[in-house]
């Protein structure tokens, strides 16, 4: 990478993250303290990734030095290298292309146990592919992907059909669901990496819905949930240290379960939103709503220790919540948020090109950007830097 000073050319535009003609507005809400104390403990490995200094890991897709990836005339069947770092130091690369099953999009692209995973599909074939080699493929023909999780004792891909689920490991089918539905899927926000499957408490886990009433698959085990009386409707279920969670809608507003502590969205527009997301943040609970206010395409995001509104947005992702909340906002304009270090932040005419091009760890917040065919490193502690190969960053991960 090298040098730019390029981020001071943002710093004049800080002030305005929250102004610019959006209304905006963050309330921090008032919980009993013994209420925050209990969620102290539910931070596991697979959420928090436990504590000390982490390193940082990113992959680089490289392209020839006479192709423009950004026009992309090839429509992503040129062929080309992915690198992968740690820190700075590069630990592998390896050939990508349509021949050889391996996309550069920075969708498909997943770093996990310091390996690079990719999924490309073809044909009606998926294929999975580490550090570049095949690993299996299956035929998936019009099938959705909407989970996918290294782990262990294997790869697990959870994928929605016309007539349900269809849950794999390895490529060999585990689990067929008749007339299921998933309730997440890939690319939704950063604590989700692997989209509707995830892992609480040691147990891979995903929820689903089949003729109106939900369901939990946690390890081997799969449990039937009943609807809170606290709620009219249940509309995203999840588990987050071995609690169930319920988003559903109260007199009219958006609510979270929680024990002893419901919470509402703050704007009554939300229950219409067109974008639900149920997710956890370090272990705390939050949910996210997009919809139409006005005109304007507008968020709201809640957890049970503050509430944010804000339009002219499409997506707010939390990155850290346990000292002072660090966030994320894709707009039309550009990338916004906030964090301890840098403050207010705006990066205008940039954007994220996927949910996994971002890491938080050790307090620093790091971005992987694109902007008119440059791919950027920005980080809340250093200055900007570009990219030195002729390509950029996909996927950045943090790992003790």
């Amino acid at each position: 990478m090298k040098t730019s000073l390029l981020r001071t050319g943002f710093l004049p535009a800080l002030a305005l993250v929250f102004s610019a003609g959006c209304e905006t507005s963050f309330e921090q809400l008032s919980v009993p303290r013994s209420w925050v104390d209990a969620r102290n403990g539910i931070h596991s490995v697979e959420e928090d990734g436990g504590m000390g200094h982490k390193a940082v890991f990113r992959t680089v897709v490289e392209f020839p030095e006479d192709y423009d990836w950004h026009l992309d005339s090839a429509f992503g069947a040129v062929d080309c290298t992915i690198h992968l770092y740690r820190d700075s130091v590069e630990l592998l690369k390896f050939p990508a292309g349509k021949h050889r099953h391996i996309s550069p999009e920075a969708d498909t692209h997943y770093i996990w146990d310091s390996h690079v995973y990719t999924v490309y599909s073809s044909a009606g074939i998926t294929y999975v592919c580490k550090d570049g080699d095949l690993l299996f493929s299956y035929d998936s023909g019009i099938e959705s992907l909407r989970g996918f999780a290294p782990r262990p004792e294997g790869v697990y891909c959870l994928s929605q059909t016309a007539d349900g689920l269809i849950f794999r490991r390895d490529g060999r089918i585990l689990e067929r669901r008749p007339e299921a539905e998933t309730l997440s899927r890939l690319g939704e926000s950063p604590d989700d990496q692997f989209g509707a499957l995830y892992v609480d408490r040691g147990e891979l886990c995903y929820a689903y819905r089949k003729q109106g009433v939900f369901y939990l698959s946690h390890g081997d085990e799969v449990s039937k949930l009943d609807k809170p009386d606290f709620l009219d409707g249940v509309k995203l279920v999840r588990r987050i240290g071995g609690n169930m969670y319920f988003l559903g809608v109260k007199d009219g507003l958006l609510a979270i379960t929680a024990p002893d502590i419901p919470l509402s969205a703050s704007h009554h527009g939300s229950v219409a939103a067109s974008e639900l997301y149920l997710g956890s943040c370090g272990g705390m609970p939050y949910f996210t709503a997009t919809y139409m206010n006005g005109g304007r395409e507008t968020v709201d995001f809640c957890t049970p220790l503050l509430r944010l509104f804000r339009e002219n947005c499409r997506s707010v992702f939390p990155m850290g919540m346990r000292e002072e909340f660090t966030c994320l906002m894709l707009t039309d304009e550009g990338v916004r948020g906030q964090t301890r270090e840098a403050g207010p932040f705006s990066l205008e005419g940039m954007r994220l090109p996927s949910v996994r091009c971002c890491a938080y760890a050790d307090g620093v917040l790091r971005l992987a950007l694109l902007q008119e065919g440059r791919g950027w490193l920005w980080s809340s502690d250093a200055l900007m830097t570009e990219t030195v190969v002729n390509g950029y960053i996909s996927c950045l991960a943090t790992e003790d």
